[in-house]
């Protein structure tokens, strides 16, 4: 009888920790997936922070346009999608276009200002919000930003504010 006791326990053991590991992967993957969305979170916000600011610019600058614009530039998006160290799908492009009601050729003319750190100081942003060797890219006409350190999320890569914000759609 006792054989039989030792049988049902190891057999009850092997079935627990089966489980427990399921649970386990189950709330390891859910924690990852937490961490990824708050990563694209923080760089949407960062984005959405210089959309405020280059907004306020262009309307400046519509009134009088003797003003500099900020950041370097401007740059334009090449026939193979690259602007600088940027590569954009042609589904982000698209994505752009529909936005704003233009054509994916029309993306491409547009003139792309290249802000760093100390651009985003001298309008009162945190320097922070790039790392090093990392640039937003900035269209004033349409308030679109690009941010030069792709962002990954459904095993898809994005650069553009739009892109990110329609990753779920």
């Amino acid at each position: 009888m006792l054989k039989n006791n030792r049988g049902v326990t190891i057999l009850a053991l092997v079935v627990t920790i089966v489980i427990i590991l399921i649970l386990a992967g189950i709330s390891l993957n859910s924690g990852f997936s937490v961490v990824d969305d708050m990563r694209v979170g923080r760089v949407i916000t960062n984005m959405n922070l210089v959309q405020a600011k280059v907004q306020i610019i262009n309307e400046k600058y519509s009134f009088d346009n003797h003003i500099t614009l900020v950041g370097a530039g401007p740059y334009k998006i090449s026939s193979s999608n690259q602007l600088e160290n940027i590569t954009m799908s042609q589904k982000e492009i698209k994505l752009i276009a529909d936005k704003v009601n233009v054509s994916e050729a029309d993306v491409l003319n547009w003139n792309w200002y290249k802000w760093n750190n100390s651009d985003l100081v001298s309008q009162n942003l945190d320097k922070n919000m790039l790392g090093d060797s990392e640039y937003f890219y900035v269209n004033y006409e349409h308030a679109e930003i690009l941010y030069s350190n792709k962002t990954s999320k459904n095993n898809l890569d994005y650069y553009s504010m739009t892109g990110l914000k329609n990753i779920n759609k």
